[in-house]
């Protein structure tokens, strides 16, 4: 059984196994899924995965704040417990546009 699916062994593809059905029913939308023991490499299944790690502050998480002096400060993530010290080194007030150096 296999996520609620029973599955069965065809005869026909002994490294397949597809979806059990009756012997009168249709087989329409008919689902099969090769082995990692089929002789031939190309039918074998593969999985990618593609893992992206969630440092930094993420929008969707939930902090816990402290400042720690007037130019710096640390976030800890309630959920994991990963901390973000975030330090402005320089902030310079301009008449046009304003320049400021963080670290994070």
């Amino acid at each position: 059984m296999l996520g609620g699916l029973e599955l069965s062994a065809s005869p026909a593809a002994p490294y397949a196994f597809e979806p059990l059905k009756a012997s009168d029913e249709a087989s329409v939308n008919e689902l099969s899924f090769k082995s990692g023991q089929d002789p031939n490499q190309g039918n074998r299944p593969t999985l990618d995965i593609e893992y992206e790690p969630w440092y930094g502050l993420q929008p969707f998480m939930t902090y816990e704040g402290r400042q720690l002096s007037d130019r710096m400060d640390l976030q800890v993530n309630v959920a994991n417990g990963n901390a973000v010290i975030h330090n402005t080194d320089s902030a310079i007030q301009g008449t046009g546009l304003n320049q400021t150096i963080e670290r994070r």
